[in-house]
């Protein structure tokens, strides 16, 4: 990566309308800025949306930067992160038909509460009395009188 000074002269000349400029910018910082926007989206599709606007909008506003506020990468990733949260924001309104990874099949082996649930046999269910063991006897004001453990072992 060029310098942080290195990075201020991109940028001024960016703001002339430099393209030759804006390409070393671009290739100087791409990685980075991808990285901090696949972070928060974790799909690169909408990461690779995301980087593009971010470049237009450091095109567009490059005259507006000042080295005495931030670092240029600070202020370039900034307008990064800035974006990718606004994709996260207006994504959460999304239906779960229109994102595809939630209509992936679910991992091989069952979370440690399937396990579990599938683990109890009859007898944690039923009662040798042949009633139900799986909630516990609840008086009429709503106190627990024993739990299912303990009445098995009257």
């Amino acid at each position: 990566m060029l310098t942080p000074a290195e990075l201020v002269w991109l940028i001024a000349a960016v703001a002339k309308g430099d393209e030759a400029a804006f390409e070393r910018l671009y290739a100087a910082t791409r990685a980075k800025l991808f990285g901090v926007v696949l972070r928060i989206l974790r799909r690169q599709d909408l990461a690779e949306e995301v980087i593009q606007e971010t470049y237009v909008k450091i095109w567009s506003s490059a005259g507006q930067f000042n080295p005495a506020l931030s670092s240029p990468i600070t202020w370039m990733a900034s307008i990064a992160r800035n974006r990718a949260i606004d994709v996260v924001r207006k994504r959460g309104e999304v239906s779960i038909e229109e994102e595809p990874s939630a209509m992936e099949v679910a991992a091989e082996s069952p979370d440690p509460l399937a396990r579990r649930e599938m683990s109890w046999s009859a007898s944690d269910v039923w009662s040798p009395t042949g009633k139900s063991s799986c909630c516990w006897p609840i008086t009429m004001a709503g106190a627990v009188t024993s739990s299912p453990q303990s009445s098995r072992r009257r």
